[in-house]
């Protein structure tokens, strides 16, 4: 093995391992009380060698929030076989609210968390898991499945949906919920419903 690539595989392993510490410590102490030194601490190395794999605090939170979206998206992605364009679009509407309640930590940094001026700088655009939904909805609207409405205003409200009740199921997890499969089931189906031309929905 030469030096450079030795080296490469090193810097990638200190990378990984600066992402790792600095997940745990966001979603312990929070974005405020998370500081440069900390994560220097736990990742045993002087403060100065964090910048020399990332720019600044806002940055590493930014990739978390990056990471986060990638492992959303490639569940997304892999709809069921033999899936009509409503039932892809419920599977990708399931998958994100699965996704948020088997991984509370990364859908916490990536959606829940309040985001900084610095963050929003680094990520003006919507992630493509969003541009993904709206492909899906366009697709719906174009076949007819769906009223003719705006596949970005009806998007959005799916979206909506789909954070809420995520988010509560996440933060309030004492909530005596009447069955959780249930309520998430309500949800996704209630808000396709309202997109119907008929307004029944019927994925069988």
């Amino acid at each position: 093995m030469t030096a450079k690539p030795w080296k490469e595989q090193q810097k990638a392993h200190q990378r990984r391992e600066i992402l790792s510490a600095a997940r745990e410590l966001f979603m312990n102490e929070g974005h405020t009380k998370m500081s440069m030194r900390k994560l220097a601490k736990a990742v045993n190395c002087a403060p100065g060698t964090l910048y020399l794999y990332f720019k600044d605090k806002e940055h590493i939170v930014a990739h978390l929030i990056e990471e986060s979206f990638e492992r959303l998206m490639v569940q997304m992605e892999n709809p069921p076989p033999s899936t009509n364009s409503l039932q892809a679009l419920r599977h990708s509407m399931a998958i994100y609210v699965q996704f948020g309640i088997d991984n509370p930590d990364h859908y916490q940094v990536a959606f829940i968390v309040q985001r900084t001026k610095e963050m929003d700088e680094i990520r003006k655009a919507p992630h493509r898991s969003f541009a993904f939904l709206r492909e899906q909805v366009t697709t719906c609207v174009e076949q007819e499945i769906f009223r003719p409405v705006d596949p970005e205003l009806a998007t959005q409200g799916l979206w909506t949906n789909l954070h809420g009740i995520t988010s509560l199921i996440i933060t309030m997890p004492n909530f005596p919920w009447v069955d959780k499969d249930q309520v998430l089931n309500h949800v996704i189906d209630g808000a396709l419903a309202a997109l119907l031309p008929d307004k029944q929905l019927d994925l069988k």
